[in-house]
C-alpha cells in the first residue's frame, strides 16, 4: 500500500458513530464503548492488512534458549533471522519431534537454526552455545496501541477510516438489537477490508521498518 498518513482520531469516529446511529447524547452508546470497539476494529484491521510492518534485534544469550517478546506488541510473526540468515519455523509438535530425533542427549548447542513457540514466548534451537549480540531478528505485525480517550490518534491509516467506523457502527447496533443493520455494516466492513487487501497485494510499496533494539535484561527472558 502506498505511503499513508495518520491525522484522524477517536473523536472523528464517536461523531461519525453518534451521528450515523442517531445517539448523539450518548444514552445508549457511550464513548466507553466506542472506544473498546475501536480497539477491536483496529486489530481486525491490522491482521487483515498488514501494514502496521516492524523489526526488532534481540540478543541471542549463551545457554537461554526462550524470549519473551510481549512488549513488542505483536499481532503476527513474519520471519525469525539468526546472524543474518531466516531460521526455520515449526509448530510445537514439529520441533518437540526434530529435536526428540536430533537431540537424544538434550545438550546440543550451537547457533539456532529453527524456532518454534510456546505460551507467548520464542523459542530456539538449538540452544545458543555462545553470545549473539543482536544476533536475534524479528520481523512482525505490530498492534496498535491501545485507545483511552477519545483525544488518541487511531493507530491505523486515515484509507481505514471508513472501514473503522462501519465496524463500530457494527457493534452499536448489536448492542441495539437491530442485526440487519448490524449485519450489514459486517458486510461494508469485510468487503472494504478485502478491497483494501487487494491493493496491498498489487502496490509496490515503499517501506521504512520500525526497528527496536532490545538490551539484554533480566525481565526479558527466562
Amino acid at each position: 500500500m502506498p505511503l499513508t498518513t495518520l491525522s484522524r482520531k477517536a473523536q472523528d469516529v464517536y461523531d461519525v458513530v453518534a451521528r450515523t446511529f442517531g445517539d448523539e447524547a450518548a444514552v445508549q452508546v457511550t464513548s466507553v464503548d466506542v472506544i473498546r470497539w475501536i480497539n477491536m476494529g483496529q486489530r481486525e484491521i491490522l491482521i487483515a492488512n498488514p501494514t502496521n510492518k516492524a523489526m526488532a534485534t534481540i540478543d541471542l544469550l549463551h545457554d537461554v534458549d526462550t524470549y519473551d517478546p510481549s512488549a513488542l506488541s505483536i499481532i503476527r510473526i513474519q520471519s525469525i533471522w539468526v546472524n543474518g540468515r531466516p531460521i526455520e519455523h515449526r509448530t510445537f509438535q514439529e520441533a518437540e519431534q526434530y529435536i526428540v530425533s536430533q537431540d537424544t542427549q538434550e545438550v546440543n548447542r550451537g547457533e539456532p537454526v529453527l524456532w518454534y513457540d510456546w505460551a507467548g514466548n520464542i523459542i530456539v534451537y538449538p540452544t545458543p552455545g555462545m553470545d549473539y549480540p543482536a544476533g536475534l531478528k524479528v520481523f512482525y505485525l505490530k498492534d496498535a496501541p491501545a485507545i483511552t480517550a477519545l483525544s488518541d490518534s487511531l493507530g491505523v491509516p486515515d484509507q481505514f477510516f471508513n472501514r473503522l467506523c462501519e465496524y463500530v457502527l457494527a457493534q452499536a447496533y448489536e448492542l441495539d438489537e437491530d442485526s440487519q443493520n448490524s449485519q450489514f455494516k459486517m458486510s461494508q466492513f469485510a468487503n472494504g477490508i478485502n478491497e483494501l487487501s487487494e491493493i496491498e497485494n498489487n502496490v509496490s510499496m515503499n517501506y521504512y521498518p520500525t526497528i527496536t533494539q532490545l538490551q539484554e535484561d533480566d525481565d526479558w527472558l527466562y
